[in-house]
């Protein structure tokens, strides 16, 4: 033996990148144990026979071949086990990489409306006018997307915070139990049948409303009458500060920019909760932005919300 280059745990650990815990496991399951053991200590040592073993376990944990696998495959050195063995960790990682990448596109959609919103609050991009006060009004084009949304038929009270967590819970709720990502920003769409609030107030008695948030998984389940298309339209835009309720005072401001700029509206309208009560408790930070589709494509809008 003494021609024979031996290695302890601590060393051989050193040498292939293995911790030392990682290699008595190892040696403890029987996946590799080492070679040579001292006859007048009883320490035991590994071989450079085992050094090729060694790293071509390191590759396998690497890989992310779990314990279980490793030793069945030290125990059964089988190729088409280990080609097995790859296939099953492909279709893992490109699972994480889907769940990845639907994080990282919450996480940037998420950044863009707050970082927006943060501008809006600070009054970066509002326009001073005697005629449309701060509503920083402008053509917008909603790009096309799916969303998921639960529709009501009942008033909605702008003043009732838990109505409105209740039904942004109860929409989380059902995109959970559909396994399905939603992007941070709150919608609520009024049906094309109400029509806008004359000067700034709400019309009275029941009508058809919906809370919807964009779905931005790349595989959406079709069939689902929670699912449908939205946008790909042009609208007039504006955008309110304060609490939900004030929002309605836009609606008026709107329909006057309308008229000046001889432009038609619908009579949908879409509200964006950029900040709602999720996010700030002092509502006079709340950021909304009002859409209302032009009316030149109405008959395309209608179909789509």
């Amino acid at each position: 033996m003494s021609k024979m280059k031996l290695f302890s745990i601590g060393d051989m650990a050193k040498l292939c990148g293995i911790s030392a815990r990682q290699l008595r496991y190892y040696d403890q399951i029987g996946v590799i144990r080492p070679s040579y053991r001292d006859p007048s200590n009883g320490y035991r040592y590994y071989t450079e026979d085992q050094i090729e073993l060694l790293f071509f376990l390191r590759e396998l944990r690497n890989l992310g071949i779990s314990n279980d696998s490793i030793q069945r495959l030290f125990i059964n050195r089988d190729v088409e086990q280990l080609v097995q063995e790859l296939q099953i960790n492909l279709s893992m990682v490109e699972r994480e990489i889907h769940a990845s990448l639907a994080r990282y596109k919450s996480i940037v959609n998420a950044l863009v409306v707050n970082t927006k919103a943060l501008a809006y609050l600070h009054g970066q991009e509002a326009i001073d006018s005697d005629i449309y006060g701060y509503y920083r009004i402008s053509i917008a084009r909603i790009p096309p997307t799916k969303i998921l949304f639960i529709g009501y038929e009942n008033d909605m009270d702008y003043d009732d915070r838990n109505d409105y967590i209740n039904r942004v819970v109860e929409l989380t709720r059902l995109a959970e139990s559909m396994h399905l990502k939603l992007a941070d920003t709150k919608m609520f769409i009024r049906s094309p049948s109400q029509q806008l609030p004359p000067l700034g107030d709400l019309p009275p008695g029941k009508a058809y409303y919906e809370i919807a948030r964009e779905i931005v998984d790349k595989d959406i389940p079709e069939g689902s009458p929670n699912i449908k298309s939205f946008g790909g339209i042009n609208a007039l835009s504006a955008v309110s500060v304060g609490a939900h309720a004030e929002a309605t005072d836009a609606y008026p401001v709107l329909q006057k920019w309308a008229q000046d700029h001889n432009i038609a509206i619908s009579d949908t309208s879409i509200e964006e909760y950029m900040v709602d009560t999720f996010t700030s408790y002092d509502e006079r930070r709340f950021v909304t932005r009002i859409m209302i589709p032009l009316y030149d494509s109405r008959e395309k809008i209608i179909g789509r919300l």
